[in-house]
């Protein structure tokens, strides 16, 4: 019987034994039905208690770990591990698969970040708040809210209220708490981000699980209790499991559920017991497993349908296979491995895991005998079917004997073996014993002495008693063909009924028919079990199949169902039906194939795999880029002014392709060869082309209105596009989800969904709604090919697939051709039947019979051979089908004759005179032939290889030069037909030749990229120099090599050839065909490296031979596997038609600068770094203070000292009688606009009454009437650029993007936050994949859509529906910098996006994204500029503003006008205002009478009117304009925000703030609240906190970095950076005094507290001291000496006698005044009270450094008057409040964001009632009121958020 077919019977599972306790929490739960699902092995069980019966849901191929149900509790999800880990959503009435959720967890859709700790125990949606969830994990809660696409966590707070640890579960209820359990069996109760209180001791040991129910909460814990808890968390009861009846010592609970007054708790050691409230004590045990460790040991009884199985916990238990039930369990002293029940049922045997092995009686489980003879596990044991003896089989090679009367004495022993011993097997009569082991031998011993047997005849006659080994000619057939590999565990035969179970490796249990024999045999697969199936067994009557999991600790029981049953079960229970359809074909399907059509099989090997996909190719450009730098020392030509279009193509593709013919509505015919779609209109003769892909198409559908149609391609990530076959313009393109391509569409019966099936190894197929561009549902479809979708035009969800095994192919339509071709589509309509066949041919059928032939083209294999007639509009083709083919290439483009050839060919050409043809054939033969009849005239074989070329010398033609592959050229003389030359020398295969014009030279080029030369006839070999080169004329030029064509090989030489090149018979342009399917036309020469050209696509592959015909008028191009021929007109410059679109433009951007302007370039290369990865501002060195060792302060000396109390360590000014500690920062000013590097970023808002803007991380709202501010702060790091929505439906709705980190989508990564100006409230986050950070926003014209662009290398361009949080489409925008992107007011699919010279007018078609470069060629000299700002006008009309001032006005892509000089320099900014179409245009100018800086155009740009901005400033740049009703907003590059009225050009100067470089210097007024600035600018502004605005302005002249008021605020000090200081009178604002005695910067300056002496510091590690007393002169009285490095922060003491000083070296001294010595004696400095403590070094501020500042330095401190705060600024742009003094390291703070950058300065104002903070970058200043207890009339909003670390 060595039949390889599948068994006809099958196993069904029936019953699981076991629950997964171990590692796993929270997966057990009661359904809407009463029923309880849980989940073993990969399995997930739904049990009904009152029926006693199990359904399974197996839609899971690894082991389920995770668990949850829905609210309502009749869905289910579950959650795999594995590598490709998926969850599972399922109905658990039906137990049927909802939905699959994939790709997750590799990489998310908001991808949970987990913590740094990694481990997340638990995760919770709030039930009563939609989009909130609560995770928790190793010593951390977080409340996670979901927003757009992205999650934000906070941490929770723990405060003094509880201890930071870890938490293990979770529970939600209403009003935002939330309640956790911890390790330490605490319960932790949550309001919001913080815990309100903790119920300790609730469980003694951690709390594993916690569940909400209607009435309260119920938890389990590792103390084996269960406590009820009402909804306010009081206790209820407690039941504890290890008093009760079924209890034990180490009872741990991992899961309980409370409903009603049933309980249920699943345990650590795999029970699950159900606990009725009233008889607490009496839990009921309804399922039980084994628990730790692996389980191996199985055996069946003899007699009854009983099972037993051992395992690692050491139990051994007994299972009735009927009730479902376990019946008696025992525990041994040692971990079993394997068991056995006597013949008579008496004894059952175990093998233990040491060595020995007991035998017990099954019917009390008492102990008969215990031996160990062996030191290493007993793997196998069994009892001779006898019942005399018991074989024992251990891991040391040998198999032991034991008489079982003999009370198991040993009487033999099998050595034989070199491995561990793995299976055995009895004869029937007890006198052999056949053996396994490790090594796959196998073995036979006589019994019992334990003598090998190696006589094969003595062998033959055996009958087994059982069948459980895995080697033996009996089960040859349970191993894969070609796999030598040991993955089955377990086999047991069945004779009965001839069939055999296996268990292997992979969780799977099979079936197979016994004997098999044949290696490869079919068999059915049954998948449950999650990770190695350890051991399978039959029952003893052979009803069920019991097998066991390793490591899952299951047991399975099978129903097994024989054939004749199965007719009768189908109509018992739908349910069993269903988990058969699990059972899955088995691997070696081909084996009974039947005989399949030669071309199908063709068909089904053809693979599409690309060696390089044209997708790669812009990262191949960028990598060969670097390389090319080296080479552009040349100038280059610029790109031919000729230019060529598709005209005609001959051809269809039918050899690999079916169905892909229709007709239009109007008639015309549609259908595609290489990477085109043709519309033919067949009265006309003439088509139109859809150019849209760039690969081969495979395959095409028309909609059922005939309308449009859908094409799909080849490639890495291949799309189908649907076009409309009238405007033959793309409506949409699908693609993501077919790998390689796309090989059937079809459109449902509505048409508004489209099916699709790609060439990937599953053949997935894809139902979309291609309108939308989105993916309704995609399934795998069958491991063999599918050639046909259809969608059931009756019921549109119905798919019909056709393909090799799955359904019968129809026969074919004999048509009566010349060989009967095969017919691959057959359309109907318009009277008329149109077929198309394998030989790609078209032909039309009419009704009444007569066939016209429509379209002809080649058929399979490639075409190389193409030559074009010397003066006929004729040309001939031949390829590796066996044709010849002659066609007209005039208007009727028909093909004139065609000739079958006894071998492929791959080279032709015409003579001289027209009058003969010359063909090279594949074997090594040539034939010339008559061009007229294609008759023989006389043919050669003298090589064995493909003729590759073979030319006619010019003039007469008197010789025939013929190249093959193997490296010569013969030469013949055409009148005597005799060989008279041999050109010898070439290295390689030739693949170019041609003549020169007096037929005397041939030029040859090989494979090896030689050039050579050979003189005619006698083929010398003649080497020239490259300049005598370029004098020869040649008569023809198809060679690809030499300096006249450098230029046309691509920057991807080493990947690509170019494989044809033809120049013009004038010598001017020379057309070029590469492996890409790329046609290039170049001008000749195209010396230099990488020539400009123009490019054009349309065949697929490779382009193998192009032609000039002889009047240059068209080109002729042959593709080599798309077998098409395709016809381009040429079109001389200055004819150029309007509706043609031109090629694509060159690689490599033109050298021609775009233009320069400092602004611009420096926007371009400005890099931004994120706060989590800045470094710090100051060159410091030295180790930072926390890690330094120090000496014993004084709270550590001995206590006992009569010294004096301590003083006070900070002067304190009279605050108030009370000192309060200051609670809280809240921000309540920012100064400063961001608007040097940044644009269109201030908008009015509620008709010009508030204007929105951002600085830093801060968006700002600002009241024009009142001068109020508001703050948006969710960003966490800097804003670039901002929007406003202008859709009537979503007002006051703004987008911000920010700066980021990787595009991981980890919370470092760029995000777009949306949201509402007025509330603060966030809509949406959209975390983006644009590294670095997000360059430009737009709203569409609904203001649904929103357009991002990153600043990743590649400016990706990316649109969302914001509401959603959905990315619905994303494309590479352009190599360099785009500045601006922004959707036509009027659409929501148009764009257009401008940047470092170039502008790209988009298309959303779909979810792709389709771009046109702007066309400069219709307007003279025009060249493409840098482009910075983008406007639109009517009537398609796009305005863009370039970096030198002029403006260019476009028509849909192509430029019609430039407005020259709007502006004198770069216009940076547009706006165009949706109510009257006005333009509003700002730019940078110097201000003159008639210009300035901002201009109001008209709707065409024709008339403006300029306003000059009264700044003072000698040029103003505008980085941003807004209009609003009469007003106009510009925002500025010196960072001010001026209000211009339209009518009297009256400016109003709303927003102050420094423009460039750090700002260092910050000093509060004495008294009031003023403050002063001083920043690189130049300037020192005085800023009046209460009016909120800027009082005044000194220009210094010079940048200054530090300023300090005296102590009663009448003068001012400033410290330059050049090394200078000045003393400033308040009042008159006039100069006192000033002085240089140093050459580098000033860092700090300060007035002593008696006004008497000044200090300075300075970067020459110096501070000097000036007596002020001595007047004016300000001569230097003395300085201090060695201090280490650099001068940060300088403090005087209260009495003004000493100096502290913190340094660059992390090191901080004091020295006397005014003698500049240094005071070393520690007990004395730590008695001083200071004036002021700025400093952030000195043990009483140690605690100031946060332990992750290992690149960040804290850049500033300030302690209040009050001298019990302390405020920290640092290089993350974090204002931090301490108490003071703060001594322990990592203190306890306050953080506060506001800044982006890093801060530079911060300082209390007077009366503590302000933080002022400055910032480095960000140029501005923000300003903090101070919440304390006693000021509460303060009416800020609080900061939210505040958080703690610790």
């Amino acid at each position: 019987m060595a039949d390889r077919s599948a068994p006809s019977c099958h196993l069904r599972l029936e019953w699981v034994y076991g629950y997964r306790g171990h590692q796993c929490r929270n997966n057990l739960y009661y359904t809407a039905a009463k029923e309880i699902v849980y989940f073993v092995a990969g399995v997930g069980v739904v049990y009904s208690p009152r029926e006693h019966r199990q359904k399974f849901y197996l839609g899971h191929q690894d082991d389920i770990i995770s668990l949850a149900l829905h609210p309502e509790r009749v869905l289910v999800a579950t959650g795999q591990v594995g590598k490709e880990p998926y969850i599972c959503v399922w109905d658990s009435y039906t137990v049927q698969t909802v939905s699959v959720l994939k790709d997750v967890h590799t990489h998310g859709i908001a991808c949970l970040a987990f913590d740094l700790d990694g481990q997340i125990f638990d995760i919770s949606w709030d039930l009563y708040q939609p989009n909130k969830l609560v995770s928790c994990g190793v010593k951390h809660i977080k409340f996670w809210s979901l927003c757009g696409n992205s999650l934000t966590p906070k941490r929770g707070v723990f405060g003094k209220t509880g201890d930071l640890q870890t938490i293990l579960c979770l529970a939600c209820a209403r009003d935002e708490v939330t309640y956790s359990g911890a390790l330490n069996g605490d319960i932790y109760v949550w309001k919001g981000i913080n815990l309100v209180r903790t119920i300790q001791g609730a469980h003694a040991a951690g709390i594993f699980s916690m569940n909400a129910c209607e009435e309260g909460f119920a938890t389990g814990g590792r103390d084996g209790c269960v406590r009820l808890w009402d909804l306010n968390f009081k206790p209820i009861t407690v039941i504890d499991l290890r008093e009760t009846d079924q209890g034990y010592k180490g009872l741990s609970v991992r899961s309980v559920c409370w409903r009603g007054d049933h309980i249920l708790v699943g345990t650590q050691d795999s029970e699950i017991f159900e606990i009725v409230v009233h008889e607490r004590n009496k839990p009921f045990l309804i399922m039980q497993g084994h628990c730790e460790g692996e389980l191996w040991a199985l055996a069946v009884h003899p007699t009854k349908p009983l099972a037993m199985t051992g395992s690692d916990d050491r139990s051994v238990r007994i299972w009735s296979l009927i009730d479902h039930a376990l019946i008696a369990r025992c525990n041994m002293e040692e971990p079993i491995r394997c068991a056995a029940v006597s013949t008579d049922g008496i004894h059952l045997a175990l093998g233990m895991k040491d060595g020995s092995f007991t035998v017990l009686r099954v019917r009390d489980m008492t102990e008969v005998v215990h031996i160990k003879d062996r030191k290493e596990a007993i793997h196998e044991l069994k009892y001779s079917p006898d019942g005399n003896f018991l074989a024992v089989g251990s891991n040391d090679s040998s198999v032991d004997i034991y008489g079982v009367v003999q009370r198991y004495k040993k009487v033999g022993e099998c050595i034989g073996s070199l491995s561990f011993i793995t299976h055995m097997d009895w004869s029937s009569d007890s006198k052999y014993l056949q053996t396994n082991d490790g090594n796959g031998k196998r073995l036979f011993y006589r019994m019992p002495s334990g003598k090998e047997v190696t006589n094969k005849e003595e062998l033959k006659g055996i009958q087994w008693a059982s069948w459980t080994c895995v080697s033996g000619l009996e089960v040859n057939g349970i191993w894969p063909k070609y796999s030598d590999i040991n993955d089955i565990n377990s086999v047991d035969a069945n004779f009965i009924g001839q069939v055999m179970v296996t268990a292997d490796d992979y969780g799977i249990v099979k079936l197979f028919r016994y004997p098999c024999l044949r290696k490869g045999a079919k068999f059915k697969k049954y998948l449950g079990h999650s990770a190695h199936v350890t051991n399978v067994r039959w029952s003893h009557d052979h009803q069920w199949v019991v097998s066991i999991g390793g490591a899952d600790h299951s047991v399975f029981q099978w129903k097994f169902v024989p054939d004749r049953k199965l007719k009768d079960s189908l109509h018992i229970a739908p349910q069993e039906s269903l988990v058969d359809s699990n059972s899955d074909e088995s691997d070696s399907d081909q084996s009974d194939v039947p005989e399949l059509d030669s071309e199908i099989e063709q068909e089904t090997q053809i693979t599409y795999r690309r060696q390089v996909y044209k997708e790669d190719l812009p990262q191949l450009k960028e990598q060969c880029k670097e390389k090319r730098k080296s080479a552009a020392s040349k100038r280059r030509e610029r790109a031919p002014g000729n230019s060529i279009r598709l005209h005609f193509v001959h051809g269809y593709r039918g050899y690999d392709c079916r169905s892909n013919l229709f007709y239009t509505q109007t008639g015309e015919i549609v259908y595609h060869v290489a990477a085109v779609g043709v519309v033919y209109n067949r009265q006309q003769n003439t088509q139109r082309f859809y150019l849209g892909h760039d690969d081969d198409i495979l395959c095409l559908a028309i909609h059922p209105l005939k309308d449009y149609v859908a094409t799909g391609q080849v490639g890495r990530d291949s799309s189908i596009h649907i076009w409309d076959t009238e405007t033959i313009k793309p409506l949409s393109v699908l693609k993501g989800y077919h790998q390689y391509g796309v090989c059937a569409v079809d459109f449902s019966a509505d048409g508004k969904r489209l099916a699709s099936v790609g060439i990937d190894d599953n053949h997935t197929i894809v139902l979309w709604d291609w309108k939308k561009g989105e993916k309704l549902s995609a399934v795998r479809g069958s491991k063999d090919k599918i050639f046909v979708v259809k969608i059931n035009p009756y019921m549109p969800d119905k798919l019909i697939t056709v393909g090799i095994k799955h359904m019968k192919f129809w026969r074919r339509a004999g048509l009566l051709l010349e060989d009967n071709p095969s017919i691959r589509a057959i359309s109907l309509g318009h009277g008329h039947i149109l077929v198309g066949t394998k030989n790609g041919e078209i032909l039309e059928v009419d009704k009444s019979g007569p066939i016209t032939l429509l379209v002809q083209g080649h058929m399979e294999g490639e075409v190389w051979g193409l030559a074009t007639h010397p003066h006929l509009p004729i040309c001939a083709t031949v390829s590796d089908d066996k044709t010849l083919r002659i066609w007209d290439l005039s208007p009727s483009h028909c093909m004139l004759a065609v000739r079958k050839l006894k071998k492929g060919g791959r080279c032709c050409c015409f003579s001289p005179d027209g009058k003969a043809l010359a063909v090279g054939l594949n074997d090594g033969s040539f034939l010339i032939v008559n061009a007229d009849t294609l008759e023989d005239l006389v043919s050669f074989q003298h090589r064995k290889d493909v003729i590759s070329e073979i030319r006619f010398s010019p003039g007469a033609g008197k010789y025939l030069a013929v190249a093959s592959c193997d490296n010569f050229v013969d030469i013949y003389n055409v009148m005597s037909s005799k060989r008279v030359g041999i050109c010898k020398g070439a290295s390689s295969y030739i693949t170019h030749m041609d003549w020169d014009i007096r037929g005397k030279l041939l030029q040859v080029n090989t494979g090896a990229k030689e050039q050579l030369f050979f003189e005619a006839p006698r083929g010398k070999k003649q080497t020239i120099p490259t300049l005598e080169v370029e004098k020869i004329g040649w008569a023809s030029w198809t060679s690809v090599l030499g300096s006249c064509c450098e230029g046309i090989w691509p920057i991807i030489g080493e990947v690509t050839d170019v494989t044809a090149s033809c120049l013009t018979s004038d010598s001017k342009v020379l057309a070029t065909g590469d492996d890409f399917g790329f046609v290039k036309l170049f001008r000749y020469p195209a010396k230099g490296k990488f020539g400009k050209f123009k490019r054009y696509v349309a065949h697929s592959t490779h382009v193998t031979n192009v032609r000039w015909t002889y009047d240059d008028s068209l080109l002729v191009t042959v593709g080599g596997a798309d077998t098409s021929l395709m016809l381009w007109t040429y079109e001389m410059e200055g004819h150029r038609d309007s509706r043609q679109c031109d090629s694509e433009e060159s690689d490599l951007d033109s050298e021609e600068d775009g233009g320069y302007d400092s602004d611009v370039t420096r926007e371009n290369e400005i890099n931004y770094t994120i706060k989590a990865l800045s470094t710090n501002i100051r060159p410091m060195f030295g180790i930072k203070p926390h890690l330094q060792q120090k000496e014993p302060t004084l709270d550590e000396r001995p206590p006992v000292s009569r010294a004096l109390p301590q003083p006070e360590k900070l002067q304190t000014n009279n605050v108030g009688k009370k000192k309060r500690p200051i609670e809280d920062l809240i921000l309540e000013l920012v100064f400063g606009y961001r608007g040097k590097d940044c644009r269109n970023n201030v908008h009015y808002l509620n008709d010009g009454a508030d204007v929105i803007y951002h600085t830093a991380s801060v968006g700002i709202l600002y009241n024009v009437a009142t001068g109020s501010q508001s703050f948006y702060q969710e960003h966490n790091d800097d804003i670039l650029c901002l929007t406003v929505n202008q859709h009537p439906k979503f007002t006051n709705i703004v987008a911000t993007g920010q700066v980021g980190d990787s595009a991981d989508m980890s919370a470092t990564a760029p995000s777009i936050h949306v949201w509402d100006a007025m509330n603060k409230q966030t809509l949406s986050v959209l975390r983006c994949y644009h590294s670095k950070g997000v360059c430009s926003v737009s709203f569409s014209a609904t203001g649904k859509l929103l357009l991002s662009v990153g600043l990743d290398p590649e400016h990706t361009i990316t649109i969302w529906k914001w509401q959603e949080g959905a990315k619905i489409a994303s494309r590479a925008g352009h190599n360099q910098r785009i500045f601006v992107a922004e959707f036509r007011p009027d659409s929501d699919t148009q764009f257009v996006s401008v940047g470092v010279k170039h502008v790209r007018f988009w298309t959303l078609a779909g979810r792709a994204l389709l771009s046109k470069k702007g066309l400069l060629s219709s307007i003279e000299d025009a060249r493409m500029q840098t482009m910075l700002s983008v406007a639109f006008g009517a009537n398609n009309l796009t305005f863009t503003g370039t970096i030198s001032g002029d403006v260019c006005v476009w028509k849909d892509h192509v430029l019609i006008r430039i407005v020259a000089k709007a502006h004198n320099g770069p216009v940076f900014t547009m706006y165009t205002t949706l109510r009257d179409g006005l333009i509003v245009t700002g730019g940078k100018e110097r201000p003159s009478k008639e210009g300035g800086a901002v201009k109001l155009w008209d709707q065409e740009l024709k008339r403006c009117r300029a306003f000059r901005l009264e700044t003072g400033q000698m040029t103003d740049c505008v980085r941003s304009v807004c209009r609003g009703k009469g007003k106009i907003l510009v925002g500025t590059r010196n960072a001010e925000i001026i209000e211009v009225g339209e009518k009297n050009a009256a400016c109003n100067i709303l927003i102050n703030g420094h423009m460039d470089g750090p700002i260092w210097g910050l000093a509060t007024h004495p008294s009031r609240d003023f403050f002063l600035s001083a920043a690189e600018d130049g300037t020192v502004r005085l800023w009046d906190i209460a009016e909120k605005k800027m009082l005044n302005k000194v220009s210094l002249g010079h940048a200054a970095r530090t300023v300090c008021y005296s102590p009663e605020g009448d003068m001012v000090a400033i410290g330059m950076k050049n090394g200078e200081f000045i003393i400033l009178l308040v009042t008159s604002l006039k100069i006192w005094g000033k002085k240089r005695d140093r050459r580098s910067a000033i860092q700090d300056i300060r007035f002593s507290p008696d006004s008497r002496y000044l200090a300075v510091g300075s970067s020459e590690n110096a501070v000097d001291f000036y007596d002020l007393t001595l007047g004016p002169t300000l001569n230097r009285i003395s300085y201090c000496k060695d201090i280490p490095s650099f001068v940060i922060q300088m403090d005087f003491s209260a009495d003004s006698s000493y100096l502290q000083v913190s340094t660059g070296s992390y090191k901080r001294q004091v020295y006397e005044v005014p003698s500049g010595k240094q005071l070393v004696d520690q007990a004395m400095i730590d008695r001083i009270t200071w004036a002021t403590w700025t400093s952030v070094l000195g043990d009483e501020v140690i605690g100031i450094w946060s332990r992750h500042a290992e690149k960040a330095d804290v850049n500033c401190a300030c302690v209040s008057h009050s001298g019990i705060n302390l405020v920290t600024g640092d290089d993350f742009g974090m204002v931090k409040l301490f108490d003071f003094p703060c001594p322990e390291k990592f203190a306890k703070h306050k953080r506060f964001l506001g800044h982006s950058a890093h801060l530079t300065n911060i300082r209390f104002t007077s009366g503590d009632r302000y933080v002022v903070s400055a910032g480095g970058d960000d140029c501005r200043y923000v300003s903090f009121p101070v919440l304390s207890k006693s000021t509460q009339q303060w009416t800020w909003t609080v900061y939210d958020n505040v958080e703690i670390s610790f």
